[in-house]
């Protein structure tokens, strides 16, 4: 299956311009990372931001290599489960469902994918199942970092 970080997705969006893509790659996942950083740079009892901020880690390391290898998304399980427990708990049906419908999306991916070739969107699943749950972890960090703030 294609490779799923943010480089490749950028490869397979723009694939007239190779150059265009790594480097955008490589500014896109510097930012990741710094905003990784600030997100987790600890405030306060860190204990229960503990899972979150792992999450967090653990889905930025799958968007930010230059490649990824299909087996390697079996850790995105991790962020998934933390962020459908705080999901779940919020009652937020709606972010539960666009992770469902990620996560069923991946899967058939992993079947399908050289069929969804000439369209980089659709074999691109798994970045945007990651590049959600690392989104949706930031945003409870955040969140929780201003209430202990205030």
């Amino acid at each position: 299956p294609p490779n799923q970080t943010i480089t490749a997705v950028l490869g397979r969006t723009f694939p007239a311009m190779p150059p265009l893509a790594l480097a955008g790659g490589r500014w896109l996942g510097l930012l990741l990372v710094i905003l990784t950083a600030a997100l987790c740079w600890p405030v306060g009892d860190a204990t229960r931001r503990m899972p979150l901020e792992f999450g967090l880690i653990v889905a930025a390391l799958q968007l930010i290599p230059p490649f990824t290898w299909y087996h390697q998304l079996v850790l995105l399980l991790i962020p998934l489960l933390i962020v459908t427990n705080r999901l779940w708990a919020a009652r937020q049906w709606g972010y539960l469902v666009l992770l469902a419908v990620l996560f069923a999306l991946t899967d058939i991916h992993g079947l399908v994918w050289h069929y969804l070739a000439d369209w980089p969107w659709l074999t691109s699943f798994p970045f945007l199942l990651g590049l959600t749950l690392w989104g949706l972890s930031g945003w409870f960090l955040a969140r929780r970092k201003w209430h202990a703030a205030s």
